[in-house]
């Protein structure tokens, strides 16, 4: 990954790029850090997950008044993530309502103090009770790996890292049992170099 440049900002952010040194200095392989990943629409800062982590999704507060808004996306993302995209967690629950919790926000609040914080919280109306907090004066390497998720599968682990990173799917994954229509087939014996295909998802570009 180049941390200087990424396709969707043209520059990553410096808070994300210093952070990101902290989570990998001296961190363990019990856990593994993506930056700025995408869900769906949205991108996030940081995701953490380990066989024996769960899943964490982290954000950078930079402003206490802006703590609210950016706990409310995490908490969204977490429900969709899970709804949506993740299909064994979200199976999971209906038998085990501990699976739940393998999913875990948090956040990193860059220029406030915990005692600061605690009083944020202490006056809203939000419940941040599992919300986790990470600080500049943390060993943040160390805390991560005092976390600890029971119920966390590595079906679950192996499904996230599919969605992020992408997963391969050869034409012969597909059904080979497949008739072309004539517009497929003029397109098969083209003698043109380049061709666009376009269609749906599910159409048949890759086999055509």
């Amino acid at each position: 990954y180049d941390f200087a440049t990424n396709y969707y900002t043209g520059l990553l952010d410096e808070d994300i790029v210093k952070l990101y040194a902290k989570l990998i200095n001296w961190k363990t392989n019990s856990y593994d850090v993506f930056i700025h990943p995408t869900i769906g629409v949205d991108k996030l800062d940081f995701i953490i997950t380990g066989i024996s982590k769960g899943i964490i999704l982290l954000n950078i507060c930079r402003d206490i008044n802006d703590l609210d808004i950016i706990w409310q996306r995490l908490e969204k993302l977490k429900s969709f993530l899970r709804e949506t995209h993740l299909r064994n967690i979200k199976i999971d629950t209906i038998l085990d309502k501990r699976v739940y919790g393998c999913i875990k926000t948090a956040i990193y609040f860059k220029n406030t103090n915990e005692e600061d914080v605690e009083k944020y919280i202490s006056q809203s109306e939000n419940d941040f009770n599992y919300l986790i907090k990470f600080y500049p004066t943390d060993n943040i390497p160390d805390k991560i790996n005092k976390l600890y998720s029971a119920s966390f599968k590595y079906d679950y682990y192996k499904e996230l890292v599919d969605l992020i990173i992408g997963k391969w799917h050869s034409y012969r994954d597909g059904n080979t049992n497949f008739h072309l229509s004539d517009r497929q087939k003029e397109i098969v014996r083209s003698d043109s170099q380049r061709i666009r295909v376009k269609g749906v998802a599910g159409s048949g570009k890759t086999q055509v």
